[in-house]
């Protein structure tokens, strides 16, 4: 099914989420298709829900998506964040809107801290941009 980005926000059964003016603006860029996006907002702009919502809406309404990869294959949506904690802050906020439609709560297939699995086909997932190198007690930076 394909549903555009601020038509799956405005649904009530889909994301049902009351985006704020300049929210709306910078997802209709995204929805119009370009991308790459930098988004220079503030503390609680909602970066991290819009994110969200866009990783959603690429594993749920872009069958154009699902129609590149082979039948029965897995295709990503990817947030890369600044540690751990960002990158499942990510995860939840997604699992949250999810859960909370009646209509998207049975594509559910499986979730986790780092990852939600769709029957779509789609896989949202987070990870952070540094991570300790195994016992070698350095960062590794993105």
């Amino acid at each position: 099914m394909k549903v555009g980005l601020l038509g799956a926000c405005d649904d009530p059964q889909l994301f049902g989420f009351k985006l704020w003016p300049r929210q709306r603006e910078l997802l209709e860029v995204v929805e119009a298709g370009y991308r790459l996006h930098v988004w220079a907002l503030g503390r609680r702009s909602g970066k991290t829900t819009m994110a969200a919502l866009v990783g959603l809406w690429a594993c749920l309404f872009r069958p154009e998506v699902a129609a590149c990869v082979r039948p029965g294959e897995r295709f990503y949506a990817v947030a890369v964040a600044t540690n751990i904690r960002q990158a499942r802050l990510f995860v939840s906020a997604a699992r949250s809107i999810v859960e909370a439609s009646p209509l998207l709560a049975p594509l559910l297939v499986s979730a986790t801290e780092e990852e939600l699995v769709f029957n779509t086909g789609g896989v949202l997932t987070a990870f952070p941009c540094s991570s300790r190198a195994a016992g070698a007690g350095r960062s590794r930076r993105c």
